[in-house]
């Protein structure tokens, strides 16, 4: 299959008119970085609840169920918004997005889910079995709320999976205390089940989900063998954390080799492992991965548009001229949302002016409400006030002065 560029994948998803051509651009997608994947097909998704057109939902099913752990971690805000917001399109489309907070596996998803079920705004079971999925025992109240007293043999099974999905100490407490409160026999029984599950999946969980340590000594090249090791995301996600700890230094040397090793082959193993560590890249880290990362803006669009995340991550003003320069090139057009956001993060005030200089360029960056225009100008805080303030003097597009006016109230209040 011929290579797509991240732009082209971009521009052709906003015509896309059936779910057939929505899975070719995934197809050609899969090769880039995650947040391609989010910035190309979110809106996608944000029409098809909107819209009370069937093929519109059919277009965003190969989307939600193409999501993975390894989705771009925007995903779960989003899906959050679109299954509990008000919808005017087909409400499978809210169902679907429920099933992908599951499949993504985020644990930030369970507490906002929790409350979306609470609250009776999701189709409960679907919620259920997601919450399960994210293992996080945050949501046990929900599900226990969440199930009426006289469940189906459905409800039953699906109460128990996602309860044995969520063990520990105060999961057994909640079931317990539940069961001391009247139920009918049904309820009972299933909580019983439910509680015997849990107690059995206690020790095995516990054991499968403690992290990698990155002992005392360790040399770094050893610690990037044991990156090197794994495919599982979550677990490289692990190993990179432990190697943080160990200090910047540490985790410079033995990390920085992964991106000359990546650079010659965009598709191998290794490039999959330096994305894992530029995510877990924060303020604080080795001055080093600087140069390392302003060498990878030259590079293939996947590589870009995780050297920009990563740069607004470490928030080192040096990189904002560079940054400054790219939001003004049509060559970089396909990685300005994540540019934006990138100077937004680094908050120098000499950045203000090129993030409203491409909005007005890019007018489809401002047009929702937490579009990234609206985030990256937020992020700035009080230094974007003036700058705002003299581009809403000139006339400028509706929309456009709608997200600008929107910022102002939000940073006054």
């Amino acid at each position: 299959m011929a290579k797509t560029s991240a732009a082209e994948i971009c521009r052709r998803a906003k015509t896309a008119r059936s779910s057939d051509a929505i899975e070719e651009l995934l197809a050609r997608a899969g090769g880039l970085a995650p947040s391609v994947t989010f910035d190309a097909f979110s809106p996608v998704v944000a029409a098809a609840a909107r819209s009370r057109s069937e093929d519109a939902a059919q277009r965003a099913l190969p989307i939600l169920e193409g999501l993975t752990k390894r989705a771009d971690e925007r995903w779960v805000p989003f899906l959050i918004s679109v299954a509990g917001g008000k919808r005017a399109g087909d409400p499978l489309v809210g169902d679907w997005c429920i099933k992908a907070l599951g499949t993504i596996g985020d644990p930030r998803a369970a507490e906002p889910l929790s409350e979306l079920l609470r609250a009776g705004r999701v189709e409960s079971f679907d919620a259920i079995e997601a919450l399960g999925e994210l293992g996080d025992p945050v949501a046990v109240p929900a599900i226990l709320g969440a199930v009426s007293d006289n469940p189906s043999t459905y409800a039953v099974s699906i109460v128990r999976r996602a309860l044995s999905r969520l063990p520990g100490p105060e999961t057994l407490a909640l079931i317990e205390a539940r069961l001391a409160k009247p139920c009918s026999r049904k309820l009972k029984d299933c909580l019983k089940a439910a509680l015997e599950e849990v107690a059995k999946a206690r020790p095995r969980q516990a054991k499968s989900q403690k992290a990698p340590k990155a002992r005392a000594g360790r040399p770094p090249d050893k610690a990037r063998e044991q990156l090197l090791a794994t495919n599982d995301w979550g677990v490289m996600e692990k190993v990179v954390a432990a190697t943080m700890e160990r200090g910047p230094k540490f985790a410079f040397e033995a990390f920085g080799p992964l991106w000359n090793e990546a650079a010659g082959d965009e598709d191998s193993t290794h490039e999959k492992h330096a994305h894992v560590v530029q995510r877990g890249l924060e303020h604080g880290a080795d001055k080093r991965w600087v140069n390392l990362l302003l060498a990878d803006l030259g590079k293939n669009e996947s590589r870009v548009v995780d050297a920009v995340d990563a740069l607004g991550r470490l928030g080192d003003r040096k990189v904002v001229p560079t940054l400054r320069r790219m939001l003004g090139d049509e060559c970089f057009e396909y990685a300005s949302p994540g540019i934006m956001r990138a100077l937004g993060s680094i908050g120098d005030p000499s950045a203000v002016p090129a993030v409203l200089d491409a909005l007005e360029d890019q007018h489809y960056l401002a047009y929702e409400k937490n579009g990234y225009g609206t985030e990256a100008l937020l992020a700035f805080g009080d230094v974007a006030r003036a700058p705002i303030a003299k581009r809403l003097a000139k006339p400028c597009e509706k929309k456009l002065e709608s997200c600008l006016r929107r910022v102002m109230k939000q940073l006054d209040g």
